[in-house]
């Protein structure tokens, strides 16, 4: 029996221990625990700031690796496109080539004989030479309806011949 007493003795101060011990041990824990959160919360925030200045210092760096752009020069404008010729086109060149060619023959050949001074109330003949104010030296080519087809320099325009005013 006294080994009995003896355990219940030793259970009761246990007992009184552990209840003793539970409270100083919660707070002991929660001190450790109040010490260990705010390190573990500060180093949250640090790493956190860790990482944006890396990520800062990266983006700084790459910006600062860049040589800065030179200023842009202004491009000079393109010239215009030239179309290419057509078909009409070339064939209205060749004739007016042709018709100077022509208009110099006719030239060399009427220059000793005087131009009668174009008028449109006057009244001309083919193959005949005419000054015309404007558009200089013209051999009449033919004459139709009182229209004049007169051959210049510049190519052949059609003139009024015989215009009778009111």
């Amino acid at each position: 029996m006294a080994k009995k007493i003896a355990k219940k003795e030793t259970k009761k101060s246990v007992s009184k221990v552990k209840t003793v011990a539970k409270p100083v041990a919660k707070a002991a824990a929660k001190q450790t625990a109040k010490v260990k959160a705010p390190a573990k919360s500060v180093e949250k925030p640090v790493k956190a700031i860790a990482e944006e200045s890396a990520s800062v210092v990266k983006a700084n760096s790459v910006k600062a690796e860049k040589p800065p752009k030179p200023p842009k020069a202004e491009k000079p404008p393109k010239p215009p496109k030239v179309p290419k010729e057509t078909k009409k086109a070339k064939a209205e060149k060749a004739a007016f080539m042709d018709g100077q060619a022509r208009w110099g023959d006719l030239f060399q050949k009427y220059k000793s004989e005087k131009p009668q001074v174009y008028n449109m109330s006057a009244q001309f003949e083919a193959n005949k030479p005419i000054q015309h104010k404007v558009l200089g030296w013209g051999f009449v080519l033919s004459n139709e309806n009182d229209r004049l087809e007169v051959l210049f320099e510049q190519g052949v325009k059609m003139l009024i011949s015989n215009y009778k005013t009111a």
